[in-house]
C-alpha cells in the first residue's frame, strides 16, 4: 500500500506527493476511537475500506514511536493510521520516500533498525 502526502504532481510518469509512505507490514486504522481495519499486511481488498478514510485528508499530526519504530498518522477527522514494522530479519518495513529531492531519498524502517539515505540524524 502506498500513501502520498503533500502537493501531488506527475513525476517520471508517476503520480507522487512530496512524500510517499510504502507499507509492507502490519497496520491498524481507528476512526473516532472505533477499530475499522487491521492486518498483518495491506491487501488490495483493504483499499475499498481505506481509500475513503485516507484519501484527500489533512494530516494533523504524524510521528514515529521510538519504542518500536511504528508510524502514527492522524487526520483532521479523527482517523488514526498506525503502521507497525517487523524486525529486519523478516523484511517487513515501512518506507518513507522524499520525492522533493533528486535523486529521491528514502528510509526503510524496521522495528529494530532504520536504513537508508534519509535517516541521518534519526
Amino acid at each position: 500500500m502506498t500513501i502520498e502526502f503533500g502537493s501531488i504532481s506527475e513525476q517520471e510518469g508517476l503520480i507522487l506527493g512530496d512524500y510517499t509512505v510504502w507499507v509492507k507490514t502490519g497496520f491498524r486504522v481507528v476512526n473516532r476511537s472505533k477499530l475499522i481495519l487491521q492486518g498483518e499486511y495491506p491487501l488490495e481488498e483493504h483499499l475499498s475500506t481505506l481509500s475513503p478514510l485516507l484519501e484527500d485528508r489533512l494530516v494533523t499530526k504524524a510521528g514515529i514511536d521510538p519504542s518500536n519504530n511504528s508510524l502514527r498518522i492522524l487526520t483532521g477527522d479523527a482517523c488514526l493510521l498506525s503502521i507497525f514494522p517487523g524486525p529486519a530479519s523478516l523484511e517487513t518495513p515501512w518506507l518513507l520516500f522524499d520525492n522533493r529531492r533528486r535523486p529521491r531519498r528514502h528510509m526503510e524502517v524496521y522495528r529494530d533498525c532504520v536504513k537508508g539515505d534519509l535517516c541521518n540524524g534519526y
